[in-house]
């Protein structure tokens, strides 16, 4: 919807009036493209850059023992059989790049990492219980990599404490480095993170494998640069966001990756949180957010994956493009299913519900009000009729199923529909219509069955390629009341059941031919026949504010 309050004004004001007399790639750093009848593009540059993002040896997890320190740590002793460590005062220090097997448990322990050289710092966690009562259980200051391998057929925990000293406040995460963090292996990791983040990098975060579960007080996993998951089961409990990038001030960098795993986050703000982009090209994700699921300041790319979302606010929102190319993406709540200035949808099995718009597209605004501010998020859209030049939703291909309480499908610019499959079971108010536009509404391809309440109905426009029905009734038809379309010889075209009831229809496919006469009914109650003469056809009324 393009302004909630604006257009349940408008509406009011005219009830008024009425009584008185609208491809994973290696490398991303081209312009985003959408797949529209003309090819148009669109938008903004995306500056990140996909290079060989995984080493195939550490993605194995495996490590050396041979020439390995090895490390057994008891409450009151530690017994160190190697170089590179020491230990005092509660506090096991890391000094050489190599590697460390650490095993045994401690109520009051820091491990602190501190290597100029040139290896990587390795840390073998092989059934480590570890709690730290001042400071991350694991504080990496300086090495080539941090890496963390979690031995197979292992458990291993890490608590930090609530509180941190003077020195220690910077230090705000269990598991700490200011250099990049691997994390790999087969074995579990639970972080329990009180005081604020559970596993953090000032630089790239990457993991490659393991069973990581982490409770927070703050943010799940946080990266700076970026973070890049290709394997491991992660389960994150979080009062703030879940996954996390926060470089904002390199466009090329604070970015979020992901190829694979089996992801399931509860939190109170983001699910998964970029400055720049989100990439995913494949794994399995259960999000449950109070905020957006899934957001990026820039763009949001889906490539493959399995997502169930139940969102407070967005299911997936970029402030600039969401393409999804393929996936499987099925929000079972949200106030906005997908959200962005441009939307494109190339293929892909989407079930959206949504309280508000299913679809919103929509320019940032700079000039918004706290009185317009939705839930303090950046607010889409201008004034009711405002016609923005770059809000764009195409539906290249792919199955798409909506159920929305106000705008099935919204864009304060142009909705372009070429291929795929499109199902709308919109608003059964007359504030909100099934599809909403302020440019243009062009169906040139595919099909779309959108049903609604006919307040606001708006069908599509007269340059669509494709032929439309496009009706309203002058009743409402209750829930599972069945549309059946029939062609001249009696053969069903289509036939739908909403689960939602409704006053108007939109419908289009390939199916309708020129000169073709269709019977469409109701029920038993409603038959009406329709001949195809010009690219939209049937017997509606424009809602209020409606346009062609």
């Amino acid at each position: 919807m393009k302004n909630k309050y604006i257009k349940g004004f408008l509406v009011v004001l005219c009830i008024i009036a009425l009584t008185l007399s609208v491809s994973r790639c290696s490398k991303i750093n081209n312009d985003m493209t959408t797949s529209s009848s003309d090819s148009e593009e669109v938008t903004k540059v995306s500056n990140v850059v996909i290079d060989d993002e995984f080493s195939d040896k550490l993605s194995e997890g495996s490590y050396d023992e041979d020439g390995a320190t090895t490390i057994v740590v008891t409450d009151n002793k530690v017994n160190i059989d190697g170089e590179g460590a020491e230990y005092s005062n509660n506090e096991l220090k890391i000094t050489a790049g190599k590697t460390y097997i650490i095993s045994g448990e401690s109520e009051d322990i820091n491990i602190l990492v501190n290597s100029s050289d040139e290896e990587n710092v390795v840390l073998v966690l092989n059934n480590v219980n570890f709690t730290s009562k001042d400071g991350a259980v694991i504080n990496c200051q300086s090495a080539k990599n941090l890496v963390i391998t979690l031995a197979p057929d292992t458990e291993n925990s890490l608590t930090d404490s609530s509180t941190r000293s003077d020195e220690n406040t910077d230090v705000k995460a269990a598991v700490f480095s200011k250099d990049d963090l691997i994390i790999n292996g087969s074995g579990s990791l639970s972080v329990k993170a009180n005081y604020k983040n559970g596993i953090q990098s000032k630089d790239d975060i990457q993991i490659l494998g393991g069973k990581i579960s982490i409770t927070t007080a703050g943010n799940g996993i946080v990266g700076k640069d970026k973070v890049a998951i290709k394997d491991g089961t992660i389960t994150i409990n979080s009062k703030e966001d879940g996954i996390k990038a926060t470089n904002s001030e390199d466009d090329s960098k604070g970015y979020i990756y992901i190829t694979g795993g089996d992801i399931s986050i509860e939190c109170s703000k983001d699910g998964i949180q970029a400055e720049t982009d989100v990439i995913i090209e494949g794994g399995s994700f259960s999000i449950e957010s109070n905020d957006d699921a899934i957001h990026s300041n820039i763009n949001v790319t889906i490539n493959g994956g399995t997502f169930e979302i139940a969102s407070g606010d967005d299911g997936i929102h970029a402030d600039e493009n969401l393409v999804v190319e393929k996936g499987d993406i099925t929000v079972t709540a949200s106030y906005e299913g997908l959200e962005a200035t441009v939307i494109t949808i190339n293929d892909g099995e989407l079930n959206i519900t949504a309280t508000d718009d299913g679809l919103n597209s929509a320019e940032a605004s700079a000039s918004t009000t706290d009185e317009f501010d939705m839930k303090n998020r950046k607010s889409f859209g201008g004034g009711f009729e405002e016609v923005s030049e770059k809000a764009h939703i195409y539906i290249n291909g792919g199955n798409l199923k909506i159920s929305s309480g106000g705008d099935g499908i919204d864009s304060n610019g142009t909705i372009e529909i070429n291929g795929g499959n499109t199902i709308v079971e919109g608003p059964e108010n007359d504030g909100n219509t099934a599809v909403d536009y302020s440019g243009n509404l062009l169906i040139n391809g595919g099909s779309i069955a959108a049903t609604g309440s006919s307040g606001m109905f708006e069908a599509p426009s007269d340059d669509s390629g494709q032929y439309t029905i496009a009706m309203t009734f002058e009743k409402n038809y209750d829930v599972k009341t069945t549309i059946t379309i029939k062609d001249s010889s009696g053969n069903v075209i289509e036939e739908i059941s909403p689960d939602k009831s409704f006053a108007a229809l939109i419908y289009s496919s390939s199916k309708l031919l020129s000169q073709e006469t269709y019977t469409l009914s109701i029920g038993d109650s409603y038959s009406e026949e329709v001949t195809i003469t010009e690219k939209i056809n049937g017997s509606y009324k424009q809602g209020m504010f409606g346009k062609k």
